[in-house]
């Protein structure tokens, strides 16, 4: 779930309001959306093998002596990129 959090975190910035954003997997398997309602609220929606595994659900963030956030939010700015990353594994044995 941190994986998706970080992944809609990242996107978010390109998102227009009523337009839906995608991020696709690799190997196409998994698909990411993100909207912003014309409210300004926050949506993702997540699908495994073309299926809907999680429904459109508001996003929000709850910040520490700060009021919350995910209601009237806006596009301030907006870039696009490409990330190609690779992590290894390490190798032994867990118990």
């Amino acid at each position: 779930m941190k994986a998706i959090f970080a992944i809609v975190v990242l996107f978010a910035s390109s998102l227009v309001y009523g337009q839906e954003t995608k991020a696709v997997s690799p190997d196409g398997k998994l698909e990411i959306s993100l909207t912003i309602t014309s409210e300004g609220v926050a949506q993702y929606r997540v699908a495994f093998n073309a299926q809907e595994v999680i429904k459109p659900s508001r996003l929000g963030l709850e910040l520490q002596n700060q009021p919350p956030l995910g209601t009237a939010m806006k596009v301030v700015a907006a870039r696009r990129g490409d990330v190609d990353e690779t992590y290894r594994m390490p190798h032994g044995k867990a118990n």
